[in-house]
């Protein structure tokens, strides 16, 4: 909506949240004059002005953006309802991008209430789920509109991460898109990843992963592997903003095809968009599908980025220079593997080094996680199964409960939602602590990590 519009009038009559948020949108805009705005907007002012900040609702979506005001900073949303009204379309568990002031990725859009646009029908835009960014089985259209919701995630400083469910919405199949957003952070450029599980009923069916970029046109970098899309002709701004799709995993066949991209003002066009496809791995009848989408602009240079492929896993490495790479994976297996010099048991993860050390990481379902030397590793391991992102002093986790051993060199001390843990055991580089179900705030103290110092510690105890 627009700034100037009711609906940013009336946004604190919902929550003084919303109004807060809807604020920081219009500080910098006067309302329209209109007897509509005047009877809907609230009698008092927002109590402060606030951007949004990164929110997962379990019935709705994932909505992550940066810390950051500026309005080239990127955001990100992932799709999901459990109930379905007029407006709903087929598009669960799809994605929605924006970077450097544009929108870098996005779905049908809208051309008014039973309206087509350009040669494509209304049906088109309300009732296709290939019009959107979501994954199709042999092509088949999405049974139903509603999912099974958002069922995990977490949002850090500089990370987000959400799980969503498609339930029953490509019939007998089951789709669950992994989506997460790494922050721009210490001059290194945000960008987005995605995980698509799909559980077949066939082995032999395909899969098909459909992204739109916001573009009209599409540059083969590497054939079933990069594909590059400037933003045009729907753009805001007049520099040139790019979305680079990467397939960390290695499609069968990838399609570049025509779709329509509404626009209720008249600025509909016909872009550009990916239908990939994929077949199951021979040993099991689900498919897994790693792949980054990464925007960038003249001031947001992209990194080189290379796909590792092995029997156990997919995955990707990202070169930003000579001193930081990040590396994601996708696993097959459910025993301990080795990747780029660093060992874990797990779903999926994601990390960064810094000169060869490990600087953030983020795990999906697994137990242990370690990297470095064997002395002093950084990781974690665990009895069971949980989900968590550490950098630097600060972590989220979200476990079944139980002992979990973090290591760091140095760690002499942790925090847990703001209090003191059980400590189960302690060593120069090591913490034994026990946790109960849930999400956990964490805080690691160590001499290497500012500002969490032995001073700080000792308001604590």
């Amino acid at each position: 909506w627009s700034p100037s519009t009711p609906a940013s009038a009336r946004a604190a009559k919902f929550t003084p949240q919303a109004g807060n948020y809807a604020a920081f949108q219009t500080q910098e805009s006067t309302p329209e004059a209109s007897f509509l705005n005047f009877i809907l907007a609230a009698r008092s002012p927002p109590s402060e002005v606030r951007r949004c900040s990164s929110a997962i609702y379990p019935d709705g979506g994932a909505f992550f953006n940066e810390c950051s005001d500026s309005d080239r900073a990127l955001s990100g949303a992932l799709w999901n309802c459990k109930t379905t009204h007029g407006h709903s379309h087929k598009d669960v568990n799809a994605i929605h991008l924006a970077a450097y002031g544009e929108h870098v990725l996005r779905n049908a859009g809208y051309a008014g209430w039973a309206n087509g646009d350009l040669g494509y029908p209304w049906t088109y835009i309300h009732d296709t789920a290939r019009a959107n960014n979501i994954v199709l089985i042999e092509h088949c259209d999405h049974s139903r509109r509603q999912g099974g919701g958002i069922i995990e995630g977490l949002t850090a400083e500089s990370f987000d991460f959400a799980r969503g469910d498609s339930a029953d919405a490509l019939g007998m199949e089951r789709h669950y898109r992994n989506f997460c957003m790494i922050h721009s952070r210490d001059g290194i450029p945000g960008y987005f990843l995605t995980l698509d599980e799909v559980d077949l009923q066939d082995q032999v069916d395909m899969t098909q992963v459909l992204f739109h970029p916001n573009s009209d046109n599409a540059t083969v970098i590497t054939t079933n592997t990069e594909y590059l899309f400037r933003v045009s002709p729907d753009k805001r701004l007049p520099e040139d903003v790019y979305l680079s799709i990467f397939f960390a995993t290695r499609p069968e066949i990838v399609r570049i095809e025509d779709g329509l991209l509404a626009n209720y003002s008249g600025g509909s066009f016909v872009g550009k968009y990916l239908n990939a496809g994929f077949t199951c791995n021979q040993s099991s009848a689900a498919v897994r599908i790693l792949t980054t989408l990464y925007p960038h602009d003249s001031a947001h240079a992209k990194p080189p980025m290379r796909r590792i492929e092995t029997s156990c896993y997919d995955g990707l490495v990202l070169d930003h220079d000579s001193a930081v790479q990040d590396i994601a994976i996708a696993t097959r297996t459910e025993n301990a593997i080795m990747c780029e010099g660093t060992y874990l048991e797990a779903d999926t993860a994601w990390w960064r080094k810094k000169n060869e050390t490990v600087d953030a990481y983020f795990v999906r379902q697994g137990n242990y996680f370690e990297s470095g030397s064997s002395a002093a590793p950084v990781g974690f391991r665990a009895h069971d199964d949980v989900t968590l992102y550490v950098q630097g002093s600060a972590g989220k986790i979200i476990t079944p409960g139980g002992q979990i051993t973090f290591n760091r060199p140095g760690l002499f001390a942790m925090i847990v939602d703001g209090h003191p843990p059980t400590t189960v055991r302690a060593g120069g580089s090591y913490i034994t602590i026990e946790l109960t179900p849930g999400s956990h705030d964490l805080r690691f103290f160590a001499p290497d990590l500012t500002p969490a110092s032995a001073s700080t510690w000792q308001n604590y105890q």
